[in-house]
């Protein structure tokens, strides 16, 4: 997945232990006053960036994936933060962890935070570079279309975008197409130019915006049918709020005749689970983009798992999953869907699945 320039980067790290990782937590608080009382020293803080310090890297921890590491720390480079705050970040932590987890236990820890020091310039270097963390042939693109449709969305020019959707989607199978080739490519487009501080955060959220207008300007038209198929429900996770991948796989699964119940972003645990006891969906898709989000997503899938039978299908997807292509496997899901596509692939698979062990059931029956 990753480009041959970004895999020399990776770390190469022994996996931080249970023991380990259980003391990280439980001294959470008292790591983050020492960690923000020695940038205070230094004349550089915020505390809510070092809340978010830790919660990254407590479930980079917890699932071992230093892939990940390695590009959410170029990500952090990337984002305008001052290289040098980081670097004193990074001490900060190496700092509180000796201060209060003795020597015999913070080795696996303090090895992490030597490491993230020991590579400051290579991460600069990197940083600087117009180096794509993936490669680019990572999904398709309708070029011609796909590069007028995303200077147009990044112009905020929501008239100009929806004239060429309707010249160019004039059915299922062309909307299809839209929203691979053109929507889902120039939404890691726009992710890479933010990373890359080419675009504002203003223009991504504009240029967001207008796509998800799109997209319900065309619901009406081209998704809605009959349901013909199972029962899927489609969310992001609680304190999720990458909604346009989730979005483009709900409506792509609904034009395809399932019933699809698609919950939005930022999904309260409990209202998920009360819609899966109440429609008993053959499907559930959930997706994650942040890394901070990962130990959540376990629990809510072990909850899922719990009150499910076994032929319900747990999938997952997001961005993350593109530089942590295995963690899927750690969450307990089902299956990984790397974009919409891939998740109306499996889902229908599986529907196939379930129509044949009703068959079989109804045969053994008769006979």
């Amino acid at each position: 997945m990753f480009s041959s320039q970004y895999k020399k980067f990776l770390f190469h790290l022994k996996p931080i232990s249970s023991d380990c990782l259980l003391l990280f937590k439980e001294k959470k608080q008292i790591l983050l006053t020492d960690a923000v009382q020695y940038l205070n020293r230094k004349q550089t803080t915020n505390y809510l960036y070092q809340e978010i310090h830790f919660n990254y890297m407590s479930n980079i921890f917890q699932y071992a994936d230093y892939n990940l590491l390695t590009y959410l720390v170029i990500w952090w480079y990337r984002t305008g933060k001052n290289y040098n705050t980081i670097l004193c970040e990074f001490k900060a932590w190496k700092y509180a962890i000796q201060k209060n987890i003795s020597q015999n236990d913070n080795t696996e820890l303090i090895n992490v935070y030597d490491s993230l020091i020991k590579n400051h310039k290579n991460f600069i270097k990197i940083a600087e570079s117009n180096i794509n963390l993936l490669k680019n042939q990572l999904l398709p693109s309708n070029n011609l279309v796909k590069e007028q449709f995303l200077q147009i969305i990044l112009a905020g020019e929501k008239t100009t975008a929806l004239d060429l959707t309707e010249k160019y989607v004039h059915d299922k199978e062309t909307l299809k197409d839209f929203y691979l080739t053109v929507i889902q490519a120039c939404l890691y487009d726009i992710g890479y130019l933010w990373e890359t501080q080419k675009i504002s955060v203003a223009q991504e959220h504009l240029a967001s915006a207008i796509v998800i207008n799109i997209m319900t300007a065309l619901y009406s038209q081209y998704v809605l049918g009959d349901h013909k198929k199972g029962t899927a429900i489609l969310a992001t996770v609680f304190n999720e709020y990458h909604e346009i991948g989730a979005r483009m796989s709900a409506d792509l699964l609904e034009s395809d005749g399932w019933d699809v119940h698609y919950l939005g972003s930022n999904t309260e645990t409990n209202l998920l689970l009360k819609e899966i006891d109440r429609l008993k969906p053959d499907i559930i898709g959930l997706s994650i983009s942040m890394p901070y989000n990962l130990a959540n997503a376990f629990e809510i899938i072990q909850a899922i798992k719990k009150r499910t039978p076994p032929s319900t299908l747990v999938i997952v997807g997001g961005n993350i999953f593109n530089y942590a292509p295995d963690i899927w496997t750690k969450l307990k899901a089902d299956n990984l869907a790397r974009n919409a596509e891939d998740f109306l692939n499996l889902a229908n698979n599986h529907w196939c699945n379930l129509k044949k062990d009703i068959a079989t059931n109804e045969t053994a029956v008769v006979l």
